[in-house]
Formats: C-alpha cells, structure tokens, sequence
C-alpha cells in the first residue's frame, strides 16, 4: 500500500505555510530554486502526490497537532495499491484506483 494526498474541500490543495517550510527543508530547497514551495502559497506542482516527504510533513503536523493544510484546503491521505489518478472538481479531490471504475468492454 501507498500513501497518497489530496485535497478534500472545494478550493484547491495547498500546503500551510508551515508544511511548506518543513519540506522545502527536507527537500533541500532554496528560495532561489525553481522547485522552492512558496510558504505564502504552498502549492506543490511538481511533486507527486504519493511523495513520500510529502506525506512525511503532512502525518508529522497532524501527529504534533499542527495543521498542514493551506487557505481553502483540507489536506487528506488514502491508502492506495500500485496506480491511482485524482480527479478534480472545483477544487474538491477524489482519489481513484482502478477497481474503482466499471469499465465498458466493446468487444463482446
């Protein structure tokens, strides 16, 4: 199993300005470095969901009572097999694995 974030509430995913600082120093990031995360937005882009120092920061802030969630986000993880895909709407997440979809066989 792996572990993947989303965002659970219409706005879009953001990390606080917190988390964005604990994993820009994880992942060694300066503010002069293309993949910085600006703490004042806290949006992740280039990182993929199932990162694994991304969820680090996400479970470490809530494990601290902290709050890894940026404005209009509601930061969650679930629990996936090998493939995943998030769909979005408004800015509300939904993580999708492939048993979660009934597919239409054409041939038969």
């Amino acid at each position: 199993m792996r572990k993947v974030a989303y965002n659970a509430c219409y706005g879009g995913f953001a990390l606080s300005p917190k988390a964005s600082n604990l994993l820009n120093k994880i992942k060694g990031y300066k503010p002069e470095d293309d993949k910085y995360i600006k703490p004042e937005y806290g949006h992740v882009y280039h990182l993929d969901r199932h990162d694994e120092d991304l969820i680090i920061v996400i479970e470490e802030l809530r494990e601290t009572g902290g709050n890894p969630s940026g404005c209009c986000s509601d930061i969650q993880i679930a629990e996936v097999d090998d493939k995943y895909f998030i769909d979005k709407y408004d800015g509300i997440e939904t993580v999708i694995e492939p048993e979660d979809n009934e597919w239409i066989n054409t041939k038969g």
